[in-house]
């Protein structure tokens, strides 16, 4: 377990480098359960409100709208905001009588999607905490897809099979399979899969598909349902990286997939 944690951290380093995914959801701290931060994200803006609680234990609501730049994806930030308005039971809303005040700033700095340093300050209280995403309910990828490689994917670690000729990809609690359309297996792997919010990262030793020894890593594993359908998983998408033991080559590939079952 030791070593696939180290290695974890190795490949979310690497992919970091090249990393689009998106940072909608709630996010905490799992060991402060109470408070929490909602993120809604468009292109390179995130629009975050914080629910969290004053000095005397009361709560309040800060917001910020934090922007990113093509130098730097991963890392946002922006002005924070307290703000205070009409009754929310009254007849009529009046919008006039909505108030801002900046307080500070917030940041937002992640580099893989499933865990992130998130800093603010408050009437010159500073405060910075590790956040990853609020996982609501258990998300069944289990299943076999269709799936298609999209982009040109890095070739250059020495591999036993060509994994962009993958048709099917075959995921159960423990393993991940990549097939072709005769259901020759191409790449064989166990390891974990670890929910973060409404994805999964999976790490595994020694793909087979792999010359020598390294580590097979799929990160922003997501599977989309369908509106009013529980717990359904009609399309799924990722990435995949393997890198050797000595991290001297590394293969990326995007994965895209819809369910056969």
């Amino acid at each position: 377990m030791k070593r696939i944690s180290v290695a974890l951290v190795g490949l979310l380093m690497f992919c970091s480098q090249a990393w689009a995914g998106g940072f909608n959801g709630i996010w905490w701290n799992k060991s402060e359960s109470g408070w929490g931060i909602n993120f809604s994200q468009q292109a390179d803006v995130i629009f975050a409100s914080m629910f969290v609680y004053r000095a005397t234990g009361q709560p309040v609501w800060y917001v910020a709208t934090m922007r990113s730049t093509a130098a730097a994806p991963g890392t946002f930030g922006g002005d924070l905001y307290e703000t205070t308005g009409p009754y929310f039971g009254a007849a009529s809303f009046n919008p006039g009588s909505v108030t801002a005040r900046r307080v500070g700033t917030m940041g937002f700095t992640s580099s893989s999607g499933i865990n992130a340093t998130l800093s603010y300050n408050v009437d010159g209280v500073p405060v910075t905490k590790s956040i990853e995403p609020q996982p609501l309910a258990t998300i069944a990828l289990a299943s076999t897809y269709g799936v298609t490689f999209i982009g040109a994917p890095q070739n250059n670690c020495p591999m036993n099979q060509n994994l962009a000729s993958a048709s099917r990809a075959v995921l159960s609690g423990n393993s991940f399979q990549l097939q072709n359309s005769s259901g020759q297996t191409l790449c064989a792997a166990t390891g974990a899969y670890t929910q973060a919010g409404d994805r999964y990262v999976f790490v595994a030793n020694n793909p087979s598909c792999l010359v020598g020894s390294g580590i097979l890593t799929i990160i922003d594993l997501k599977g989309e349902g369908i509106a009013a359908v529980i717990n359904s998983v009609a399309f799924l998408t990722g990435v995949i990286s393997i890198q050797n033991s000595a991290q001297t080559c590394s293969n990326t590939h995007l994965m895209a997939g819809v369910n056969l079952n």
